[in-house]
């Protein structure tokens, strides 16, 4: 999730005001962060690991837009003044019921294969790798949460 939000909100983190929290637990497995952009946009990063179950959600707002995501099974879009959302399914979108298909990671090799292959540089480089890795140690408090 701290990659989706990275990549939705562009620029760096700025400022980061996280919690981390033990539920239920020796050891901390509750996340909450709020983050400011240097492009302006803030994104909010939930992870809770008490529940034992896992789900990926995220909303996204935006000018004319509202989405509600809930990964990878389907996307509800607002759009305007939109009284129902327009539906996304991944199997929809890539006109397949296999979950390797529409999960994304097959995908993402792909992409990755291509860009290799084509002498570009793939959308998760490295240098992306290691601004999600800052990012999530400033989120558990390891590289402190003061502005950057």
């Amino acid at each position: 999730m701290v990659d989706l939000v990275r990549y939705l909100c562009g620029g760096e983190a700025v400022v980061v005001h996280a919690f981390q929290d033990r539920f239920f637990a020796d050891w901390t497995n509750c996340y909450n962060a709020l983050v400011r952009f240097s492009t302006g946009s803030v994104g909010i990063v939930t992870g809770n690991r008490s529940a034992g179950a896992r789900r990926l959600r995220c909303e996204v707002h935006g000018r004319g837009l509202h989405a509600e995501i809930e990964i990878p099974e389907r996307a509800d879009l607002w759009v305007e003044d939109a009284v129902t959302p327009e539906v996304l399914t991944g199997p929809g979108l890539v006109g397949s019921n296999n979950f390797l298909e529409y999960e994304g990671t097959l995908a993402l090799h792909r992409h990755f294969v291509a860009c290799l292959l084509e002498g570009r540089l793939p959308l998760t480089s490295f240098q992306e790798c290691l601004g999600t890795m800052r990012l999530v140690e400033r989120i558990e408090g390891v590289a402190g949460n003061s502005p950057a």
